[in-house]
């Protein structure tokens, strides 16, 4: 992990997180950064403020499970990707999200 993003947009603490993230229906793309409350993903596809997604990722190459989430588009950085938000986030991967936070 890297340092931590610090922004009075967020309410959650973030770390670098750089992984591929399947976007279901949509294919993988590249996370650059995760908290318990979203995640950035890196992409030149448009999706409009507040498109629900199905995202599927793995926090480490060598975890068994990935975490699947729904979550909602928070913001659109044009020609670079979105912010997302988790809509329903199991405590269990919350959890597991959290120990990899920086504290």
């Amino acid at each position: 992990m890297g340092p931590t993003v610090s922004d009075d947009r967020r309410h959650s603490l973030r770390a670098l997180f750089c992984n591929e993230v399947e976007v279901v229906g949509y294919g993988p793309r590249r996370s650059s950064d995760l908290s318990a409350g979203g995640m950035f993903i890196e992409t030149i596809a448009a999706f409009p403020r507040d498109t629900v997604l199905q995202l599927k990722f793995k926090l480490g190459e060598n975890e068994s499970s990935p975490i699947v989430v729904r979550a909602r588009v928070l913001y659109v950085a044009n020609g670079i990707g979105v912010g997302l938000e988790f809509m329903d986030l199991a405590p269990d991967d919350r959890m597991r999200i959290e120990r990899m936070l920086p504290a």
